[in-house]
């Protein structure tokens, strides 16, 4: 029997494929659990008007990521941290703080910020250590950039 998939199963394929199963595998489990339905003229019809929809919103992020790569590459992000006698660190700097400091230091849009919110900001391990570093965030759909992050100690601003 041909059917559509509705959800992702594993070792069978994607959201969406059209499939080649037994009629007992359709009618007895997929169909019923909502995992699939029959590959019909009118649902394969339904199906590559969804498969369109989502094409070009799919072209549509990508755009909007590669717009805020643009914006991401050209910043540097300050922060200034009390140290103690031996110029070590108090605390870390962590993905948050740093996906904080972007949202202080850019005007963005409501869905560039949720775009920054679902983004991985690729840490070995915190930051705990004065200098310069580059790190790299994950925007999605394969979009990387790096980022130039300056840490220094609040010692350095008061003289």
């Amino acid at each position: 029997m041909k059917i559509i998939l509705l959800e992702n199963i594993k070792n069978l394929g994607k959201k969406y494929d059209i499939k080649n199963v037994s009629d007992g595998y359709a009618r007895n489990f997929l169909i019923p659990k909502k995992l699939a339905e029959p590959a019909t003229p009118e649902n394969l019809q339904k199906i590559e008007k969804i498969k369109d929809i989502l094409s070009q919103k799919n072209e549509e992020i990508k755009i909007l990521t590669n717009q805020l790569k643009e914006k991401l590459k050209d910043i540097e992000l300050e922060f200034n941290v009390p140290v103690g006698e031996k110029q070590q660190m108090f605390n870390s700097i962590s993905e948050k703080d740093i996906k904080e400091k972007i949202f202080e230091k850019l005007t963005l849009d409501k869905k560039s910020k949720e775009m920054i919110d679902h983004s991985e900001i690729i840490l070995e391990k915190s930051i705990k250590k004065l200098g310069e570093y580059q790190v790299e965030i994950n925007l999605g759909n394969e979009i990387k950039t790096n980022l130039k992050i300056s840490v220094k100690s609040l010692a350095e601003l008061n003289q």
